[in-house]
């Protein structure tokens, strides 16, 4: 069963413009509502209480329940004068309010080098509270499945619906249920029916007509129920009068639930039809339109209603992506300039990118490209790149990186008026923090040369920076190559790291320079590219660029771009056969590049003859490499893959790809985004539209992916949600699961 439900409902692309987002908790249970202006988006969320939905720019904090806000409010209870004039007698009802699960937290990855408050873990550099964390229940990387949250004890509970109460693993409604009435395991005797939490004496009694008139007539569904959107309605009736209550409970399946789960007809009411909605559970699963089935039952002192069989309703359903606007103007619109190169934090509340717009916050000229972070909960968004005492920099900025936990935003950016330290007057790195607002990262030198490349990486934890320049930052840097140097934030500690495993130089070629780094969660490994040789054995004997890990804490380089079953370099083609810097697990044991050089891998395996650039991954210690970027049926993709990003434990891999064979009916043409589990050997597209069908233009070169892959982050010129007015390119945020 599932990870804990959340559930966004925005209704613009349906019939309603009304934004229900509800929470419930182990300590209490609340309802807001929000307007939404435009495109109705629905997300069911496994993760903390405190999360997300998109809602014009925003994640709702979203209720577990599967069911809606109405469920109790429409649900019909019998008044104790009616009970009275039935001649049921209450007897017991312990009070006890339903038990409700708690939504959880699901911010980790890394493995070590964080101090955390008491009780909680260090899980892959976040601080978590494993008794309620659903990505890390019990234990770092224990996920809850679908349809349970961790229950605040560290342990995977059944998440059970508004009214619902986990029962031994059963969803039960305790306010009709005999055998779990007002309470689990609290049973009423026999011969009485459990009525509003209280089991009560039935009378029974003949229907004084004919007994052969009885019965219950259902309407066909109005329609389709949308995931997470629009729900199917149909009426209920009772086709002649009883002569005393008949109670209908309403039970769907893993698709649909129904609203409301009880309701009620008198001698009084009988022939006045009443409404049930099918509400369409809004899962991750991408399966196409489908349908689901809501089941009924009656409970009566009728002897002609009791127990009568009741037909099912069958509903079709609309299946839902879950996609979030993320580059939304002050007014809720698109922005009026195009957004690029986002990042996303572990939890989804925080995507950071770059923009020229101008509407985005207040007093913006968008003259320059600027770094803004959108909080995702709370539908703000702010301007990061801002001089001291707040106002626009005098020049634009570009990449921008991101913190597992969103608290630290790095960028690079040629403005000089950022901060008061001396700077070289072109690119500089700069970080920033909430409480100290921006700081430089990298060190101005003087007389050497200043060239700094645009390519730098924030570990997950946000303790460290790495960045690849031509300055010469330390002794040992006697070449005039780019190297890499990774800065420690909380002392300033600058170490040069693209060096060999004794913390030499290697030999440059020309223009053989380290560049692109990419840092471990926690910072102890850095992935870079060289084409440096005496990096590593066997040395290199044809000029192209490399993929190394360097290991910070014992100082060793490891080449990785071997081929499989050993450490044969695939020297390939002279210019031609570059590696990409590898992206490292948290662990160290795995390195995940692309490349265009043609490796030798598994006899199982097809032979790399495509002659496209795929995506490899290097288990360090087995010593194999494995091709993923693969066609859907096993055979070589049509081509080129670049791998984007990955997991923080390398178990999900994003990558950017404009072959057509890689999922069946990619028919687009363009470059798409795709998301492999190394786990599963499965392959998706996560390039989509909120039906999930495919774009029809390009992703942009840079995207997203939080540390636990549980989210991705894309900029593209397509009009995905309705909120998206403007012939700009727009950010926009998807939830996997």
């Amino acid at each position: 069963m599932a990870s804990s439900r959340w559930e966004l409902e925005l209704w613009g692309i349906g019939e309603r413009s009304l934004a229900v987002v509800r929470e419930e908790s182990l300590r209490h249970s609340q309802t807001h509502c929000l307007r939404a202006d435009s495109a109705r988006l629905v997300l069911d969320f496994s993760t903390r209480s405190d999360l997300l939905r998109p809602h014009s720019g925003t994640w709702g904090a979203m209720s577990p329940e599967s069911r809606g806000k109405s469920t109790m409010s429409k649900r019909i209870f019998l008044s104790l004068a009616l009970l009275a004039s039935l001649g049921l007698v209450a007897c017991g009802d312990d009070g006890t309010p339903p038990v409700t699960d708690s939504g959880t937290d699901d911010s980790a990855m890394g493995d070590g080098g964080t101090d955390c408050p008491t009780g909680q873990t260090e899980c892959d550099g976040t601080c978590v509270d494993t008794d309620s964390d659903g990505m890390n229940c019990g234990a770092c990387g224990t996920v809850c499945g679908a349809g349970e949250v961790c229950d605040g004890a560290g342990t995977c509970a059944v998440s059970c619906g508004t009214g619902l109460t986990d029962c031994s693993g059963s969803c039960i409604d305790t306010a009709n249920n005999p055998a779990h009435c007002g309470g689990c395991g609290m049973a009423c005797g026999a011969g009485e029916a459990c009525l509003e939490s209280m089991c009560a004496t039935i009378d029974s009694c003949d229907t004084p007509s004919d007994p052969g008139a009885a019965g219950v007539t259902l309407s066909a569904p109005s329609g389709a129920a949308v995931e997470g959107g629009a729900p199917a309605t149909y009426t209920v009736v009772l086709d002649s009068q009883p002569c005393t209550y008949v109670a209908v409970s309403v039970a769907g399946d893993a698709q649909i639930d129904g609203e409301p789960l009880t309701f009620v007809f008198t001698p009084d009411n009988w022939d006045t039809a009443q409404t049930v909605s099918g509400v369409a559970v809004h899962d991750f699963d991408i399966e196409g339109d489908h349908t689901g089935v809501l089941a009924h039952t009656a409970t009566s002192g009728d002897t002609s209603y009791a127990g009568i069989t009741i037909a099912d309703v069958t509903v079709d359903i609309e299946d839902r992506a879950h996609v979030a606007h993320v580059s939304v103007s002050m007014g809720g619109a698109g922005a009026n300039s195009n957004s690029l190169r986002p990042k996303i934090s572990n939890d989804g509340r925080q995507v950071a990118f770059v923009s020229n717009a101008s509407d985005l916050v207040p007093d913006d000229t968008g003259a320059t490209t600027d770094v803004f972070l959108r909080d995702m909960m709370m539908g703000t968004t702010q301007r990061i790149n801002e001089i001291p005492g707040g106002g626009q920099a005098d020049s634009g900025a570009a990449y921008v990186q991101l913190s597992a936990d969103g608290s630290v935003v790095a960028f690079a950016s040629d403005a000089t008026d950022l901060v008061t330290d001396t700077t070289s007057g072109g690119r500089e790195v700069y970080y920033w923090n909430a409480t100290d607002g921006v700081a430089l990262a990298s060190t101005f030198c003087s007389g050497c040369n200043q060239e700094m490349s645009a390519a730098f990486s924030i570990s997950a934890d946000g303790a460290f920076i790495a960045y690849s320049t031509r300055r010469a930052m330390v002794a040992a840097d006697t070449d005039s190559e780019y190297d890499i140097y990774t800065l420690t934030l909380a002392d300033g500690t600058l170490t040069h790291d693209s060096l060999n495993t004794a913390d030499e130089n290697g030999t440059f070629y020309w223009g053989s320079n380290a560049f692109t780094p990419h840092l471990s969660s926690t910072g102890r490994y850095l992935g870079f590219n060289s084409a440096a040789r005496n990096l590593d054995t066997p040395d290199i004997t044809v000029q192209n660029f490399h993929a190394y890990s360097k290991d910070r804490t014992d100082r060793t380089l490891t080449r990785t771009s071997f081929n499989d079953g050993g450490t044969d370099n695939c020297d390939g083609t002279h210019h031609v056969s570059n590696s990409s810097a590898p992206f490292i697990s948290t662990d160290g044991s795995i390195s995940v590049f692309s490349s265009a050089c043609a490796f030798t891998l598994d006899s199982g395996a097809p032979a790399d003859t495509n002659g496209f650039t795929d995506i490899f991954v290097r288990d360090i210690a087995a010593t194999t490499t494995t091709r993923i970027s693969l066609a859907h049926d096993g055979a070589e993709s049509d081509a080129d893959s670049t791998v984007v990003s990955i997991s923080s434990d390398a178990r999900y891999v994003l990558f950017r790809s404009a072959a057509t064979n890689i999922v069946m009916n990619d028919t687009n043409g363009e470059q798409d985004l795709f998301v492999h589990d190394r786990m599963t050997s499965a392959t998706i597209r996560v390039s989509y539209d909120a039906v999930y069908g495919e774009l029809t233009g390009a992703v942009s070169d840079v995207a997203g992916f939080s540390p636990n892959g549980n989210f991705v982050v894309f900029a593209t010129s397509d009009r995905i949600l309705s909120t998206d007015d403007n012939d700009s390119t727009d950010v926009y945020a998807v939830r996997l699961r």
